[in-house]
């Protein structure tokens, strides 16, 4: 009787996750020196190269396969009837996949949960009928430039000014933040328009579902947080060209930070006053001189240009490691 003793596990796959892993190491350095290269203000730049990277590791574990060498590599023996055993679930590659399956699921099952209890907030939120708060939605709406419709919605469970939701985005806010100064809320409403205008939560979603993919990573735990910061800075940028002053904008930052409850932030939203990153967004504040919109185009440009040859060069060299098998 003739059998294949080969299984999925078996064909290579510990040497596929650990170069996927090794690809996704490189292509987050890569992003961070780009991201570094570029000046400070130019904050909304810096964080679209971000999102262009995690979209690009969604793809790593495409060009982690070597496409050029047959994938069945089967080894066909010869045993007598009924002696036959499956041993291919002890094999140290299928528990190397079943451990980073079950991270995998574990990641994207607790951030589903956290997307839920967000919805579920806004679904109970009181909507606003105060017409001075509304006013204020639909100037933030004007400055910023957002056309789809905003709901704006008040929720004691909302320790900070969160926005949630997409295609049809929901703005949340703490009831006592209604009495806020006009211009702070303004602000406030400007910042949460501008993620809105950037489509920054489909950004998110994204970038979670990437952590979950290369969870045992750490370098991309890191470049999550590094492109949620430059996010929350872009915004930062957009809300100025509303017609804000830094220094304002900046004041308003810190007084709404120190309004956040502890554990106050929802993972699956996007939050204005996140106390982590207060002192790194308020120092681009501070600093920022002119405009710098002139010259965006082409710092894109470059950037995403010298991203693209690095990351290709980097991930051709680890391709051609798991060609020749490693050694």
């Amino acid at each position: 009787m003739e059998i294949v003793t080969a299984l999925p596990w078996e064909l290579g796959a510990d040497l596929v996750i650990t170069a996927g892993l090794l690809k996704a190491g490189i292509l987050v350095g890569v992003l961070w020196l780009a991201v570094r290269v570029l000046p400070a203000r130019l904050t909304e730049l810096r964080a679209s190269l971000w999102v262009f990277g995690f979209a690009a590791l969604l793809a790593v574990p495409l060009v982690s396969v070597n496409w050029g060498r047959p994938l069945l590599d089967l080894q066909v023996v010869s045993f007598p009837q009924g002696l036959f055993r499956d041993e291919g679930a002890s094999s140290p590659a299928f528990w190397i996949f079943l451990v980073w399956a079950a991270g995998a699921a574990a990641l994207l099952g607790r951030f589903l949960l956290h997307c839920l209890r967000v919805r579920q907030m806004a679904r109970a939120a009181r909507p606003a009928e105060s017409p001075r708060l509304l006013a204020l939605l639909e100037e933030a709406r004007r400055r910023v430039g957002v056309g789809r419709s905003v709901r704006l919605a008040l929720t004691p469970e909302a320790g900070a000014p969160l926005l949630v939701g997409w295609p049809r985005p929901v703005v949340l806010l703490a009831p006592d933040a209604a009495e806020w100064p006009e211009d702070r809320l303004l602000a406030v409403l400007c910042h949460e328009l501008a993620h809105v205008r950037r489509r920054d939560y489909p950004a998110m979603i994204l970038g979670e579902v990437v952590r979950a993919l290369y969870w045992v990573n750490p370098l991309v735990f890191f470049g999550l947080r590094e492109a949620r910061m430059e996010q929350d800075k872009a915004c930062d940028a957009v809300a100025l060209r509303a017609g804000f002053r830094s220094a304002v904008y900046a004041r308003h930052l810190v007084d709404v930070a120190r309004c956040v409850r502890a554990r106050a932030v929802a993972p699956a939203a996007l939050t204005f006053g996140r106390r982590s990153d207060l002192r790194s967004r308020v120092g681009v504040l501070l600093d920022r001189g002119q405009d710098a919109a002139r010259g965006r185009g082409r710092a894109f440009t470059l950037a995403s240009a010298a991203v693209v040859a690095l990351a290709t060069g980097a991930l051709a060299a680890t391709n051609f490691w798991i060609c020749t098998g490693g050694s």
